[in-house]
């Protein structure tokens, strides 16, 4: 019967002690879950605000700071703020509960770790302030700036190499971060600190415990359990104690996150406005449109335009660098706002925020300085739409509209071949004719095009322009700005930004 007693007194243990740990592991890993979800959500919240930048803010963003705010601060407010803080409950929540235990037992315990903490805690808290203050302004001021220089140098590939100026990069990259890592060296240090520390009290209180029970008359058995209760208490609460100043140095280092995910997160998402639907079988009418950009740097590029555009026109945009086609472009585009008259579809609808969606379905757009996707020419060309959903007869009619089906026919995996980062491996006018095909490829009613004919030599450029030509006597209706004189014979119309008259042609 003993050895019976003996045996369930194990397994109850081993079974308590199983329950536990396979609670604690559940614990665990709903708690990782919900800061994914957060760190996710965050990071959504941020990425979509980007895109709802206007123009101007836009013009201002540098691309290594936003994808720090995207990316890396929320990851970081995650990690090291709001995990620190649960970690300080659990650990502050373990502290009471031992305190109150050794208390139970012998408050002269307690005592002697207060006097013991106390001077730990004080020297802690008079010494951090400087060392978390220059960590935070390192975060703050200097990881900017560090992503930027970063950013800047692999962006100049071509003329760092020719001009051999690599070293010029490297070290300011190298001289920015140093600062950075310093002051994580000087944090992690400090933060050591308390556990070193705690560690040495702890070998000193034994040692005089030691010397005490050999030196006086004293209770053997007492110096045991007296011995016994203050190293439980070291045990369980010195390294909740040291957790906890870990937790305190890491949420005040990385205080900065809060204060930017603020900036980037208060703001009140309004709902969406009811779409308009636009067939867009009549025209485009500007009227009164003037546009200057905020800073002022720039006199006003658009001064009261009155024009209109059918259906099936092909206008060609003329004026000397300057004078707005481009500008005028992205208002067409509904990207840039904020300017005064009105652009008017199918004589029923205001360009705003109710139709603006409805009319950006049927552009296609090709900038002057074209995006190419890392990836494959045939997700350039579908451009966002999941590979599944990609149809294959509108990529290759799209490509033959471009004028790069020849090219794409050579190349080993077709469709499927991959290109470089910012189409390096494409030449200026194979980029330009991608991005055409990518926006056929939307089989949109109205294209917008700037300087689409400017990197092509004299037989792509007719190829491209009568391929354009048939499209608007399909109904198409095309708006390019261009200096090309050969352009011309293949508008219909030609928009002069200096005389502000649109001429007909043809």
């Amino acid at each position: 019967m003993k050895s019976v007693s003996w045996v369930a007194a194990i397994t109850t243990v081993i079974l308590i002690f199983t329950f536990k740990n396979i609670l604690s592991i559940w614990q665990t890993h709903r708690q990782l879950q919900f800061l994914n979800k957060l760190y996710l959500n965050f990071s959504r919240r941020i990425y979509l605000r980007f895109y709802r930048l206007n123009w101007n803010d836009y013009a201002q963003t540098n691309s290594a700071e936003t994808f720090r705010k995207i990316k890396d601060t929320p990851f970081e407010f995650i990690n090291y703020v709001l995990n620190s803080c649960f970690l300080l409950i659990t650990d502050g929540v373990i502290c009471l509960t031992m305190v109150g235990i050794v208390a139970w037992f012998d408050y002269r315990i307690l005592f002697i770790l207060m006097v013991l903490c106390i001077p730990v805690f004080v020297f802690y808290f008079f010494f951090r302030r400087n060392v978390i203050l220059k960590t935070d302004r390192s975060f703050r001021e200097l990881t900017p700036v560090t992503n930027v220089i970063l950013t800047q140098g692999i962006s100049s590939y071509t003329e760092t190499r020719i001009y051999q100026k690599e070293n010029y990069f490297v070290n300011r990259f190298i001289d920015a971060s140093r600062v950075t890592t310093t002051q994580l060296i000087n944090l992690k240090t400090f933060t050591s600190l308390p556990t070193r520390i705690f560690e040495t009290i702890g070998v000193i209180l034994f040692a005089g415990m030691i010397i005490y029970a050999r030196t006086a008359n004293v209770d053997t058995q007492n110096i045991v359990v007296f011995v016994g209760l203050i190293s439980l208490a070291l045990y369980r609460i010195m390294p909740s104690l040291n957790r906890i100043l870990q937790s305190l140095s890491q949420i005040q280092s990385y205080a900065y996150t809060v204060s930017t995910l603020r900036d980037n997160l208060n703001h009140s998402e309004e709902p969406p406005a009811k779409q308009t639907v636009i067939n867009f079988d009549g025209g485009i009418e500007l009227r009164e449109l003037s546009f200057q950009y905020t800073d002022k740097t720039r006199s006003l590029l658009l001064d009261h335009v009155n024009i209109k555009i059918s259906r099936g026109d092909f206008v060609m945009l003329q004026g000397p660098s300057g004078t707005g086609k481009t500008t005028l472009l992205n208002i067409l585009a509904g990207i840039i706002q904020g300017y005064l008259g009105k652009i008017i579809i199918d004589n029923r609808y205001t360009l705003d925020a109710q139709s603006i969606h409805a009319w950006q379905s049927r552009l296609g757009v090709v900038s002057q300085s074209p995006v190419i996707l890392q990836d494959t020419i045939l997700h350039n060309i579908a451009f966002g739409v999941p590979h599944t959903e990609i149809d294959r007869a509108k990529v290759k009619q799209a490509i033959a509209l471009a004028g790069i089906n020849d090219f794409v026919d050579m190349l080993t995996a077709g469709l499927d071949t991959p290109i470089g980062e910012n189409g390096i491996t494409l030449s200026g006018g194979q980029r330009q004719r991608l991005c055409l095909a990518r926006a056929l490829y939307r089989d949109p009613d109205v294209l917008l095009l700037d300087e689409v004919t400017n990197q092509l030599d004299e037989q792509n450029k007719v190829y491209i322009l009568e391929q354009l030509q048939s499209l608007c006597r399909n109904g198409k209706t095309i708006i390019l700005a261009s200096h090309d004189p050969v352009v011309r014979q293949y508008a219909s119309h030609i928009l002069s930004l200096d005389s502000k008259v649109l001429e007909e042609l043809k």
